[in-house]
C-alpha cells in the first residue's frame, strides 16, 4: 500500500510535465511564425498524500533485584619461578683468510768469490729461524788484495771481521748482546816516487776489540718508552802501538704526558783512555732533556743539552750549555718545513778517525769539536707516494774543527790539525729516494760544502761538493743489478815536495761501481761486481791513489 501511494504520485507529476512541455512546443511553434504572444502557466496539485502518525510500543525488561553485599579479604601469593636451563653450546664459526705462504728462509748465507789484483773474498752469515722469543746471527767477512796501485805488495790491503749479535724480546723487556772483532792491514804507500821500500817495514794493523749489552722495553707504545745500552771498545795499532780505550754508556728516553705531549730524556757518556804515546784521560758526558710537544700542524721540541768534558786545553770551559729548539710545520700529509736551531760538543775518538782516515801517523791530537752554534732549516715531502724528497740549508759555527794534514816530517803519514778560530761551515744538501716496487729502488744525495777557516791555509782534504748515489732492480726475481756512484771534488791539500810548501788541489772523483748477480735458485746463485769502472786512480788523500778498475766474481749458496 505504501508503495502504490509513490508510484501514484510520481504518474501525476509526470502528466503535468507531458502538459506543460506541449505548451512550449505550441508557443515554439508561434514564434517560428514571427509572433510573440503573452502566455501564463498555472500549476495546480490537486492531490495531498497524508499519512497517519503512528506510536511505537517498547516492552521494557524490568530490573533484578538487589541483593546485599559483603566485604571480602583477597590475600594474593606471588611465587618466584626461575627456570633452570642447560647451557646451550652455539659454535660459532669465524670467517678466515686463507693464510698466505711465508717466504722460504734460509739461515746460512755464504758469499765467496775471487778479483784481480790477487783479491779473495769471503762473506758467511748463520742466523736462527723464525723464532718469536729470541734471535742470533753471526758473521764472518774477509776481503784483501795482495797487490795495489803502488809497487804491487807495497799497496796491498785487508779487512777482516767477525761478529755475533744475539736479542731475546721477553713480556715487558727486549735484552740485546753483540760482540765484534775487527781487523784492518794497510801500507803506508805514500812515499816519493822511485823510492825503494820494503813491503813489512811500512804495514800497518789495527785490531779493534769491542763488547756491547743493551736493554729496553719490549712494548714501544708504553708510556716510558727507554732503552739503555753499554759498550766496551779497544783499538790498538802495531806500528806505533797507539791505542784507546773506550766505554759508553746511552740512555734515550721518552714519557707520555697527554696527548701530544711528552718529556724526553737522553744521556751520551763517554770515558777513555788515549794512549800515543803519553796516557791520557777523556771523558764527555752529555745530558739533554727536552719536551715534545704537538700543536695543530707543528710539531716542536725543545730543551737544554748540558755538556761536561776534561779535554785538556787551557781555553776550554769543563761544563758547556746549548739550549735547543726544532721546529716542524706539516702542510698535509704530503709536505713538511723544518728549522732545527741548536749546539753540541761532537765527539771526536782514536776509533773514529781510523775508520775515516787509516793513514795516521805517531803522537795524533784529539779533541773534540765544539758546535758553538748550528742552524738547519728546509723541506720534505711525498710525491705519488713514489718520490720522497729532502732539501734544505745549514749554518754551522764550530771551535777546534778538525782536518787531515800530511805530515811535513813523513810525507806518508797524516797528522789532524785544528783550527782554534771560530770556523764558519755552510752546507746545502738535496737529497731525492725513489722506490715504486719493490724489486725498483734509487737514492740519490748531493751535498754543497764552505769552510771558512781562519788560522788554516785551507780546510785540508774536505771537499766542497760531494754526490752518492745508490741504484738496485731485480728482474723477476732472477737477476739483481746494482750500482752505487761516489763523487767529490773540491780538496786542497799541502805539498811538501819541494823547499817551498805549495797548495795544491785534488782532482775531482768519480768512481762508479755496478754488479749483477744471477739466481739459478732459491739456494744457489753466482754474482761478478766492478768496481771503479772509470779506471781512474783518484786520490781521496793525497800521495794515495786508488786502485784501478776491480773485477771480482763468485758464487752464493743459501742453506
Amino acid at each position: 500500500m505504501k508503495h502504490l501511494k509513490y508510484i501514484l504520485f510520481i504518474f501525476i507529476l509526470s502528466g503535468i510535465t507531458e502538459t506543460a512541455v506541449y505548451a512550449q512546443d505550441e508557443n515554439w511553434e508561434k514564434i517560428d511564425e514571427g509572433e510573440i504572444e503573452d502566455a501564463s502557466f498555472i500549476v495546480e496539485k490537486s492531490l495531498e498524500i497524508e499519512l497517519p502518525m503512528q506510536n511505537r510500543k517498547f516492552e521494557k525488561i524490568p530490573p533484578l533485584p538487589s541483593t546485599p553485599t559483603s566485604q571480602m579479604t583477597q590475600n594474593y601469593n606471588y611465587l618466584s619461578i626461575i627456570p633452570e636451563l642447560s647451557n646451550l653450546n652455539i659454535p660459532n664459526r669465524a670467517l678466515k683468510l686463507k693464510s698466505l705462504p711465508l717466504d722460504k728462509f734460509y739461515g746460512g748465507n755464504v758469499m765467496a768469490g775471487f778479483g784481480n789484483y790477487l783479491t779473495p773474498y769471503l762473506d758467511a752469515s748463520l742466523f736462527n729461524k723464525r723464532e718469536n722469543k729470541y734471535a742470533l746471527g753471526l758473521n764472518f767477512n774477509h776481503i784483501s788484495s795482495r797487490n795495489g796501485p803502488v809497487d804491487k805488495e807495497n799497496s796491498g790491503s785487508a779487512e777482516t771481521g767477525i761478529s755475533a749479535d744475539t736479542r731475546y724480546y721477553g713480556e715487558k723487556l727486549t735484552v740485546g748482546a753483540k760482540l765484534n772483532y775487527d781487523r784492518q792491514m794497510v801500507h803506508y804507500y805514500g812515499y816519493p816516487e822511485g823510492l825503494e821500500v820494503d813491503a813489512d817495514s811500512i804495514k800497518q794493523i789495527y785490531n779493534e776489540f769491542n763488547i756491547g749489552l743493551w736493554f729496553g722495553n719490549t712494548n714501544k707504545k708504553d708510556d716510558f718508552d727507554y732503552i739503555i745500552d753499554a759498550n766496551y771498545n779497544y783499538i790498538k795499532d802495531k806500528s806505533f802501538s797507539s791505542s784507546e780505550s773506550k766505554t759508553e754508556i746511552n740512555l734515550l728516553s721518552n714519557y707520555f704526558l697527554k696527548e701530544g705531549l711528552k718529556f724526553h730524556l737522553d744521556v751520551n757518556t763517554m770515558f777513555s783512555s788515549y794512549k800515543n804515546p803519553e796516557s791520557l784521560s777523556r771523558n764527555l758526558i752529555k745530558v739533554k732533556p727536552y719536551i715534545f710537544y704537538k700543536f695543530g700542524d707543528f710539531d716542536i721540541r725543545g730543551g737544554m743539552n748540558f755538556v761536561f768534558q776534561n779535554d785538556t786545553i787551557s781555553y776550554r770551559s769543563s761544563v758547556l750549555l746549548f739550549p735547543f729548539i726544532d721546529v716542524m710545520y706539516n702542510l698535509n700529509d704530503y709536505y713538511s718545513f723544518f728549522l732545527k736551531i741548536d749546539g753540541d760538543m761532537e765527539q771526536v775518538d782514536f776509533q773514529s778517525v781510523v775508520a775515516e782516515n787509516p793513514f795516521l801517523g805517531q803522537s795524533v791530537a784529539l779533541l773534540h769539536s765544539n758546535k758553538k752554534f748550528g742552524i738547519d732549516w728546509g723541506v720534505r715531502g711525498n710525491v705519488n707516494n713514489y718520490f720522497n724528497f729532502l732539501a734544505g740549508f745549514k749554518l754551522s759555527e764550530y771551535k777546534d774543527l778538525y782536518f787531515f794534514q800530511n805530515d811535513s816530517l813523513n810525507l806518508s803519514t797524516f797528522q789532524l790539525v785544528y783550527e782554534p778560530e771560530n770556523t764558519n761551515v755552510m752546507n746545502i744538501y738535496g737529497e731525492l729516494v725513489y722506490s715504486r716496487i719493490k724489486n725498483y729502488n734509487m737514492a740519490i744525495r748531493a751535498d754543497y760544502f764552505n769552510y771558512g777557516t781562519k788560522t788554516l791555509e785551507e780546510a785540508w782534504h774536505r771537499p766542497t761538493f760531494k754526490l752518492t748515489g745508490t741504484f738496485r732492480y731485480n728482474v723477476f726475481e732472477k737477476i739483481v743489478f746494482g750500482s752505487n756512484i761516489y763523487f767529490i771534488s773540491g780538496m786542497k791539500a799541502k805539498s811538501y815536495d819541494s823547499t817551498i810548501e805549495e797548495v795544491i788541489t785534488l782532482s775531482g772523483i768519480i768512481d762508479l761501481n755496478l754488479s749483477v748477480q744471477y739466481l739459478f735458485s732459491d739456494r744457489l746463485g753466482a754474482f761478478l761486481r766492478f768496481d771503479n769502472i772509470l779506471g781512474k786512480n783518484y786520490e781521496r788523500y793525497y800521495r794515495y791513489p786508488s786502485r784501478g778498475i776491480q773485477i771480482i766474481g763468485g758464487v752464493s749458496i743459501n742453506f
